[in-house]
């Protein structure tokens, strides 16, 4: 059954939720899982992009928006076979069942195909009211939640 994992902030910028982000996708990333990360916006998702190149001056996170844009079929299958971690806003490609960080203010649909999902919470209301609503829905089904009360985080 999929482990479910909340990391509670105590800050309400929405800043240092992607910032937690990166740091929670470098962790899981580096301890060998595949990494997929579902966003409600491709707004919101380039933001997580640029962090991804940005946050850590001494180091480098393979990733790519999916479904990658004007690549072939053969760069395609060779960046998801490397593993490199995944932005969507869509479903996850096949080989990918490890992780998968929710910055989308629903549950997807198929959260469960992946071993551990983690869900960041800010004292932001729009996203507290979002991921307590996720919280609910993952309590209701039955999954064990887990909840990680984090003090407050140091600007990067």
């Amino acid at each position: 059954m999929t482990k479910i994992d909340f990391y509670v902030l105590a800050d309400e910028a929405v800043l240092q939720r992607y910032l937690f982000a990166c740091r929670l996708i470098e962790k899981a990333y580096r301890l060998g899982n595949r990494v997929f990360v579902h966003g409600s916006s491709q707004q919101q998702l380039d933001k997580l992009d640029q962090l991804l190149w940005t946050f850590r001056a001494n180091s480098f996170l393979p990733h790519r928006c999916y479904p990658l844009a004007a690549t072939s079929a053969d760069t395609e299958q060779a960046a998801l076979a490397e593993g490199e971690i995944i932005l969507s806003t869509e479903l996850p490609p096949e080989p990918y069942h490890d992780v998968m960080v929710n910055l989308s203010n629903q549950v997807p649909d198929f959260f469960s195909r992946f071993q551990r999902v983690s869900e960041i919470v800010v004292q932001h209301e729009q996203i507290k009211a979002a991921t307590r609503s996720n919280f609910r829905y993952y309590r209701e089904r039955g999954y064990e939640v887990k909840t990680h009360q984090l003090a407050q985080q140091a600007a990067h």
